[in-house]
């Protein structure tokens, strides 16, 4: 978790690339979460919840509870979230073009007859 947390908050995002070997063995990174990085178990956290506190060198102190991890049934992702984690996730596997095929297919799922073009277009390329 100190790692997990000091990577997102130096990259402000927390996919594949930052559980790259290179990523790992980054100095900055793993002294920001040797020092200031600490994780304490809480029996009242049950489930995927969290309880974030961050105290900042000016002393000021944000707190953030989050009863369910976000994509849940209960915090679901919102479509602009949902298109960026798919585009996120098909980088280097599929193309651009396939993802936007993806995307606009989904949007007219409900009216298609055929959806061989989204299984082409799954398919890594």
């Amino acid at each position: 978790m100190p790692y997990i947390t000091s990577v997102v908050l130096h990259d402000r995002a927390c996919w594949l690339d930052q559980f790259e070997p290179t990523r790992i063995v980054d100095r900055a990174v793993d002294a920001f979460a040797r020092d200031k990085v600490k994780v304490r178990a809480d029996a009242s956290v049950q489930g995927t919840a969290a309880i974030v506190e961050i105290k900042t060198n000016a002393g000021a102190t944000y707190i953030d509870n989050r009863p369910v991890a976000k994509g849940d049934a209960a915090d679901p992702l919102n479509r602009a979230e949902i298109i960026t984690k798919l585009k996120t996730a098909a980088r280097g596997v599929i193309s651009s073009a396939a993802v936007d095929t993806i995307i606009n297919t989904v949007d007219k799922l409900e009216t298609i007859s055929n959806v061989r073009g989204l299984l082409d277009a799954v398919r890594a390329s």
